[in-house]
């Protein structure tokens, strides 16, 4: 669910040109963070949260 919500606001972000590809994870990993959320439950993997 939270997951979810913030795959959209990067979807939002990157369509919007808000953010730039190459930037995804620099801004998506403090929102995994600050929820506990380890990446490899959601949609894209990130290695750098990837730790199973």
């Amino acid at each position: 669910m939270i997951c979810d919500a913030i795959q959209k606001l990067m979807d939002y972000g990157l369509q919007n040109d808000l953010i730039q590809p190459e930037d995804r994870y620099v801004v998506q990993n403090p929102y995994m963070e600050i929820f506990q959320l380890n990446t490899c439950r959601c949609r894209e993997h990130s290695p750098l949260h990837c730790s199973s």
